[in-house]
């Protein structure tokens, strides 16, 4: 596949899109075949996005958060909490009106931004036991003051679980495994693939990965189970989704310009 950059706009304009069912697909990008490759978050609570450094991970998050933006103009079907170690690759969206709190940079603030998601996950579960709802979607469809999704965007996963464990990775798991039900995602990032960075409750929890290049096929092993991320050129990634993948899918990525 020609492998120039391919704009988001192609996606905003495909027929996948404009009869999508809700305001929360994502389209990883284009097959082999030239065909899109849609992830649809109705089905799954979290991905994984790996690499080595300057693979296109960082892109590819700005892209997620590009596309749920077109189809949520408004903060009222859509909020955000985005966590930045780095402090200088989610700039662009500090002044959103989607965001929960200010673009969090300092593990003191983002421990207090995963315990204030608890508080809302068991809120949320307590409204649709009260109101016998199976999920949001359905609760969404007769609420007068309907709940918006939420997403958890860390870039650095690794830098969370290094740094208090303790504090994290049970709660991320609980939201990974249920929180789609409630309408509460996580996505994240990481570089550092080894255990003692991500550790393994946590990584098999994800059940849709996206690995960029990787130094070694034992690296890419980790992530997709499929050691070739090791051959993969810019712009390309693999595509594991556990409900849908054998093996993962060699795709080729977008970019959020719309050039």
């Amino acid at each position: 596949m020609n492998t120039k950059k391919i704009g988001l706009e192609r996606f905003f304009n495909s027929k996948e899109f404009k009869q999508r069912a809700n305001n929360i697909l994502l389209s990883i990008g284009f097959n082999e075949k030239g065909l899109l490759v849609i992830e649809d978050f109705d089905k799954t609570s979290g991905i994984l996005i790996a690499g080595e450094k300057h693979s296109g991970k960082t892109t590819f998050l700005n892209c997620i958060i590009a596309s749920l933006l077109h189809q949520n103009k408004s903060e009222k079907t859509l909020q955000f909490i985005l966590l930045d170690s780095k402090k200088n690759e989610f700039k662009k969206h500090k002044d959103l009106p989607h965001l929960v709190f200010p673009i969090i940079d300092k593990l003191c603030t983002a421990k207090e931004a995963i315990i204030w998601l608890e508080a809302e996950f068991d809120r949320r579960f307590a409204i649709l036991e009260d109101k016998q709802k199976r999920n949001i979607w359905k609760y969404n469809k007769t609420a007068k003051n309907k709940l918006p999704t939420i997403f958890f965007i860390v870039d650095e996963l690794a830098d969370l679980m290094r740094l208090a464990p303790k504090v994290f990775k049970d709660r991320f798991v609980r939201i990974l495994q249920i929180g789609k039900c409630i309408g509460i995602f996580i996505i994240a990032t990481t570089s550092k693939m080894d255990v003692k960075n991500i550790p393994s409750l946590v990584n098999v929890n994800f059940l849709t990965k996206v690995c960029f290049k990787t130094a070694s096929g034992r690296d890419s092993s980790k992530i997709v189970y499929y050691k070739h991320a090791k051959n993969l050129k810019k712009g390309e990634l693999l595509h594991s989704d556990y409900f849908t993948t054998k093996e993962p899918n060699k795709i080729h990525g977008f970019h959020a310009s719309k050039t």
